[in-house]
Order: structure tokens, then sequence, then C-alpha cells
């Protein structure tokens, strides 16, 4: 694998990322690990990009930052790791690095889930949620989705359209009054 890894194939930097992090066939080294799943990750390795959000998630063998590890298992899901977005979820479930919020975990899920994922995760959380909760989620999910992934960090999606609406005039929105616009 290291031949391959040096030449930039990012399947072989993430075997030889965990070959360093498990000391399989070399020293342990997880420094080493680490940025070898870095230049995985760097070329899109949905793998990888898991790898790093949990290893940033949970600060080992590297500061631990949230937003970091928001970013990359939101585009290892969207690269093709779904679990990625089971990962998500329980964050927010369990308010593992954030604030406890059922209704942007259930998003996660619905999404997981409308990638092939596991109905587990959702079945046992919406036992705790009001319907209104849960469909709030399931509209949040279809808007990340169809917003690439781009739209997934705004709690609050309606207050988008109606900031749309306010600012053209659409139903008597300040924009429209204005004439030199």
């Amino acid at each position: 694998a290291t031949p391959l890894a040096q030449k930039g194939d990012a399947e072989a930097q993430l075997l030889l990322g965990m070959h360093y992090m498990m000391g399989l066939g070399v020293t342990a080294n997880p420094s080493v690990g680490v940025e070898w799943y870095t230049k995985a990750a760097n070329q899109d390795n949905a793998n990888a990009l898991a790898l790093m959000g949990n290893i940033y998630l949970d600060g080992v063998h590297v500061s631990k930052d949230v937003e970091k590890a928001i970013q990359f298992l939101t585009k290892a899901g969207r690269l093709g790791n779904y679990k990625s977005f089971d990962v998500l979820g329980v964050m927010y479930e369990d308010a593992k690095g954030v604030s406890q919020d059922f209704v942007r975990s259930l998003m996660w899920y619905e999404i997981s889930i409308a990638y092939g994922g596991d109905k587990t995760f959702k079945s046992n959380l919406v036992e705790k949620m009001s319907n209104q909760e849960i469909q709030e989620a399931v509209e949040m999910a279809q808007l990340c989705m169809e917003s690439g992934f781009l739209s997934c960090n705004s709690k609050n999606y309606k207050s988008l359209s109606e900031l749309f609406c306010t600012l053209t005039n659409v139903q008597g929105g300040v924009l429209g009054q204005n004439d030199s616009w």
C-alpha cells in the first residue's frame, strides 16, 4: 500500500492510515495514521472523511472540533458513506458535542433512510417527539437534500422562505416598496 499511497491513491492512503492507527505491519503511530487519513479525505474518499469526522468529534489524536466533525461527516455522507448521517443524528440526539436537538437528529436520520440507512434510529427517536417536531424534521431533511447538503445547518427553514417573501414584496414585502430596486 505504501508505494500507491505515496503516489496519491486515496484507497491506499486510507488503508495505510488504518495500518498506522492500529499498528498492523508497522509500529502504531496515530499521528501518521491521521496524516494518511487526511490525505485520503482531501481527495474526497468517503470512508476517510467519515473517519476524520469521528476523530474530530471524539478529539482522538487531534484537538476536538465539532464543527470540523460535522463538515467531514456531512461530506462523507454526501459522497456515499451514509452511516455518517446516523452519526450526525446520534450527535444531536445524545448531545454529543452539540446541544440536544431531537428535530435536527431526526433530520439526519431521515436523510440516512433516504439513502438506504437503518430505520431503527428513527423509530426509537420519534417516540420522544410531537407530530409537529417530526414534520419539521422531515421538511428540514427534504430541504437539506434538495440543497445538495448546503442548507442543513439552519433549523428554521421556514424563516428563509418567509424572509424571501418579505424582501421580494411577496405578500407585502419591503423590497417591492422601494422603486429604486
